[in-house]
């Protein structure tokens, strides 16, 4: 392995490694033939997510990039897709595990939004077919144009963690996949913006214990609310969602669905461990970069 990368990838392995053996199920750890892999499975997902650290868009760039540290000790570029693709849920352990060892009970708010997913240039949008099971055409009222792909939901907690994420059709409206997003955390407190106005959302997400609070639009009826605190607090979810975009999130290169969702599960669990790291060096902060630093110290 060359030595500019020894430091980060050993100390990403060793995260890897804890989160793996204290979540992953037995069944997936004593697996047949296990024991006759080039490589075990913790070196397997820390090379994805080393690639995806490293900006690497594509699969084989994330595979050249591992091969060339291991060289011929390690597996075929057809076994380390498959590897990867068969750990997509034990990767969803490992991010659960990841979250509520770090989230604390008093951190009872979250922050909803979405971002789109285009999966071809606009042009090509009704001759597309990249993981048409889900993938349908959308509006981005950001970017004011229609695009052919999916939508990433995810809530986010303040200090920047990701709590739980959705992929949808890009058609899917914000307030549809909101109440799928509140599986995995009590969260009694919800922001969103005015995709999630609506009393009968409100009183949909009160039965689940959360109160949802929804800034309306400008154009929408004066309440006497000042909703500026509570747009200020949003900003984390911007701040975040422009880090995963940094990370590549808007630009998937794979056009099946079960390969999309396990890449954005490891770039999500990517982003909670810089996130966790970046925290022992100054807690609730936003910049995962910190976190690159920590592993490299």
């Amino acid at each position: 392995m060359q030595n500019n990368f020894i430091t980060p990838f050993n100390e990403l392995l060793k995260r890897v490694s804890d989160l793996y053996k204290t979540f992953a199920p037995n069944e997936v750890k004593n697996r047949k033939n296990i024991h006759l892999a080039k490589q075990s499975d913790e070196v397997i997902l820390a090379c994805y997510l080393f690639g995806l650290l490293h900006s690497c868009s594509t699969l084989i760039g994330i595979y050249r990039l591992s091969s060339s540290m291991f060289g011929d000790d390690f597996p075929s570029e057809t076994r380390f897709y498959r590897t990867i693709n068969n750990l997509k849920p034990t990767i969803e352990l490992m991010n659960q595990g990841l979250l509520k060892d770090n989230v604390s009970e008093e951190e009872k708010l979250g922050i909803i939004d979405s971002l789109p997913i285009p999966l071809c240039q606009p042009i090509r949008n009704f001759r597309a077919h990249g993981a048409s099971e889900i993938a349908d055409i959308g509006y981005n009222a950001t970017k004011k144009i229609w695009f052919y792909g999916l939508k990433f939901h995810a809530i986010v907690n303040p200090s920047g963690l990701v709590l739980n994420f959705v992929l949808s059709s890009a058609s899917f409206h914000d307030a549809k996949v909101c109440e799928d997003c509140l599986t995995d955390f009590n969260i009694p407190i919800l922001i969103g913006d005015a995709g999630y106005v609506g009393q009968a959302l409100a009183g949909r997400c009160a039965e689940k214990g959360t109160a949802l609070w929804a800034t309306p639009r400008s154009n929408m009826s004066k309440t006497g609310i000042d909703y500026r605190p509570v747009k200020a607090i949003r900003k984390s979810v911007e701040t975040v969602f422009s880090s995963l975009q940094g990370f590549g999130i808007e630009r998937l290169t794979t056009h099946q669905s079960y390969q999309i969702l396990t890449r954005v599960q490891l770039l999500i669990l990517l982003y909670n461990l810089l996130e966790v790291e970046a925290h022992k060096i100054k807690p609730m902060t936003l910049k995962f970069s910190l976190g690159i630093k920590q592993l490299a110290s």
